[in-house]
This record gives structure tokens, C-alpha cells and sequence, in this order.
């Protein structure tokens, strides 16, 4: 593997079940105990060892891509089920799927897609009884293109939508409320890519009330509404917390706004986030999370855009410059380039925070 390591991103606590995750410029996966799974982003998709690759590059750091590791304490069992890798302990489920996109005459259908992974997915999820989704993460080519349907020219985000949630209705998990967090990004290439988490107790979905919540779109999105919720918060019996914040863009009701302003866009953004931790807070009846203390992975459409964008994460979450960073790298952050699910939105961030 090419390209140096670089520092990791990492959050130190564990939260629910003894969740926690890293992000890091490593060439390997760290060979120990309690690994759910291991997702490798980079411009080349060449890491052998991770469960799943995606063809996002890393912004700002000298380091061939960037390596996704979940991990948990404890024995982990893994299996395959079809198209589906697989690793769980007896409370936390870790699926990766990756799915080439059928052909219609030259016409790539990325609804049936959607409604193959979906169902691979659901379908590993009963096989081994977890009941409940807690987060998904969708990546698939050219996000934004239009393409020819059976009902006349949609773009492909919005395909992507229809299969989805066939495949919730199918398999009768609700595609609205209590919905997964997710997100879905454009990728430079590959087949359609998904992984999730899923659980046996049920999390608790968050809403913003900035937002309509996106299975509540109006039609002019699209004949079928993303299958999310804003967020979702896993908890266990020992008092750990794990928020899940979807992937979350400048959106305020169900209009884009702030277009062309990339700054503005990312304030908007974070405006929105520090919404849902106050909303999942409010459900937890105490001050549990804090935006300032999560771990943030930050999608930007224009490469050029990258290091104004981070710098605008960090001056307003107030992040403070770790040792050994480079300028315009934030503790606990990292930065991807990918396509945004709608074509004015120029950046698009999640996070996840543990407590």
C-alpha cells in the first residue's frame, strides 16, 4: 500500500455495547479482538483487508485513503450470507454488501440494486434475530445523473430511493418513523456499496425541527421519500449511549438554501447537527452529548473546497489543532470527497458521538 500513515481520528470512549470507531491513514487492519468491520475510502480501491471498499479520496492529509474500523469489546463470530459479509457479537450486527448494478439493454437499473442489497441485508438480519436497523451507509456512482425509467427521467438518487424502500416494505421495516440514521453519497466509480448496524434492542430515532423529516419529503423529491430519521440513539443497560447523526446538508424545512455558498453551506450544516444532539439529549433527559465532542466525517463535493470547509468545522465547533496535525485538519474529523444527494448541496456531514 502506497502513502504514509497518518495520525488517527479517533473518539477515545466507547459508548453502547462497548461501541466505538477510528479513522485512520493505516495500510492494515489491525489485527485484534473485536472487530465489526473495516471500510477502506480511497480514490483506488485496493485494500485487501478491509470488509468493503468505496471510492471516496481523503481530503486534506498525506495518506492514501482513509480506513473505517468499528470495533467492540469481546468475541466477534463472522459468517456470509449471499451477497453479505457479516461479523456480530450477541448484540450488535455489522453487515457489508457490495452489489454490481444489473443492465437493462445499457441502462444501469440502481433501484434493483438498492432492493438486492436491501433484502440481502434484512435477510441476514433474521437469520441471525436482530430486529432493529440502527445505521446505514449508502455509496454508489454518479448520484446525481438523471436517468431513463419506466416513469420517464429520474435522477439516480431518487431510483435509489424506490428500491430502498421496497425493500423496507418487503421485508416490513418501517421506512418512516423509526427509520434508520443513513446517509447516501456519490462515489467516483464502483458498484453500489452499503454497510450498517444493526441491534437487537430497539434505538430511538431523532428528528430536527428545522427539517421535515425525509420520509416526509413532498413528491417533487421524488416518486418515494428517503427511508431515514435524522438520527438514532443506542443505549444499554449499563448507561452507554451511542448517537448516530445522519448525513446532514443545508437544508432547512425541505429546501436546499445557501446555494453556491460553500461556508454558508457548511454552517448551515452544522447549524442542523447541533439541532439533533439537542433533540437527542432532550430524549435522553439529560446533556449527554455535545457537538463539540463528536466525531465528525465531512463529504465535500469540490475538492478545492476542502480545506475551507474544515476550517469552517473547526472554527465553529470550536476544535482545537492535535498534535501532530496538519494545518486545516481537525481533531476528530476527516474528510471525503463525494458527491452530495442533491446537485446544489456542496458538502454533507455526519457524526457519531459516544458516551
Amino acid at each position: 500500500m502506497n502513502g504514509k500513515s497518518a495520525p488517527s481520528s479517533r473518539h477515545p470512549a466507547a459508548g453502547a455495547l462497548s461501541l466505538r470507531v477510528s479513522f485512520e491513514g493505516m495500510s492494515a487492519v489491525k489485527a485484534s479482538a473485536g472487530l465489526l468491520g473495516a471500510v477502506w475510502h480511497a480514490d483506488v480501491t485496493d485494500h485487501t483487508e478491509a470488509d468493503i471498499q468505496v471510492a471516496m479520496p481523503s481530503m486534506l492529509a498525506d495518506q492514501a485513503g482513509v480506513l473505517e474500523q468499528w470495533r467492540v469489546d469481546g468475541d466477534v463470530r463472522e459468517g456470509r450470507l449471499g451477497p453479505a459479509l457479516f461479523r456480530c457479537t450477541d448484540k450488535l450486527l455489522f453487515v457489508a454488501i457490495s452489489i454490481d448494478e444489473p443492465l437493462t439493454g445499457q441502462t444501469r437499473d440502481i433501484a434493483g440494486a438498492a432492493q438486492q442489497a436491501y433484502a440481502a441485508l434484512f435477510e441476514v438480519m433474521a437469520a441471525e434475530g436482530f430486529a432493529h436497523l440502527v445505521r446505514c451507509w449508502n455509496y454508489f456512482a454518479d448520484i446525481n445523473q438523471e436517468q431513463v425509467d419506466q416513469g420517464g427521467v429520474l435522477e439516480r438518487y431518487r431510483l435509489f430511493n424506490i428500491g430502498r424502500q421496497a425493500a423496507f416494505e418487503a421485508s416490513e421495516h418501517s421506512a418512516e418513523v423509526g427509520a434508520p440514521a443513513a446517509c447516501a453519497l456519490g462515489t467516483h466509480g464502483g458498484p453500489l456499496t452499503i454497510y450498517a448496524l444493526a441491534a437487537r434492542s430497539e434505538p430511538r430515532s431523532v428528528e430536527n425541527p428545522r427539517q421535515v423529516s425525509a420520509y416526509r419529503y413532498p413528491r417533487r423529491y421524488g416518486p418515494k421519500s428517503p427511508s431515514f430519521s435524522r438520527g438514532s440513539v443506542l443505549s444499554d443497560a449499563a448507561g452507554g449511549h451511542v448517537l448516530f447523526i445522519s448525513g446532514t446538508a443545508s437544508i432547512v424545512g425541505h429546501e436546499s438554501v445557501h446555494v453556491g455558498d460553500v461556508v454558508a453551506q457548511t454552517e448551515e450544516s452544522l447549524r442542523n447537527i447541533v439541532t439533533v444532539v439537542a433533540q437527542a439529549n432532550l430524549g435522553l433527559g439529560s446533556e449527554v452529548f455535545s457537538s463539540h465532542k463528536l466525531c465528525y466525517k465531512v463529504f465535500v463535493r469540490n475538492p478545492a473546497d476542502a480545506p475551507v470547509v474544515a476550517d469552517t468545522v473547526r472554527r465553529v465547533l470550536g476544535m482545537d489543532m492535535g498534535e501532530g496535525k496538519e494545518s486545516g485538519e481537525a481533531t476528530d474529523m476527516v474528510v471525503l470527497q463525494a458527491d452530495v444527494c442533491r446537485a446544489e448541496l456542496l458538502v454533507e456531514i455526519e457524526a457519531v458521538g459516544f458516551a
